[in-house]
């Protein structure tokens, strides 16, 4: 069996970020040209000091002649 991202930090910001054609957070779904995405995992016990975060950024995907992401 595969897992995938397990131990997922629920509070850091994970998820799709969306981008236009200028490279800054897009403003409406129309103007979507670029997505990428994020998330960060945790391991260990804070209280014990052995606790250790990584955190994942994806390249930005670009989207061509795609219909608008609903």
């Amino acid at each position: 069996t595969t897992t995938l991202l397990t131990d997922i930090n629920t509070s850091a910001s994970n998820g799709f970020f969306y981008y236009n054609t200028s490279g800054t957070a897009a403003s409406s779904t129309a103007s979507i040209k670029e997505i990428g995405f994020s998330f960060a995992t945790k391991v260990g016990i804070a209280a014990s000091g052995t606790e250790a975060q990584y955190s994942a950024i994806s390249q930005r995907v670009v989207v061509h002649n795609k219909p608008l992401l609903q």
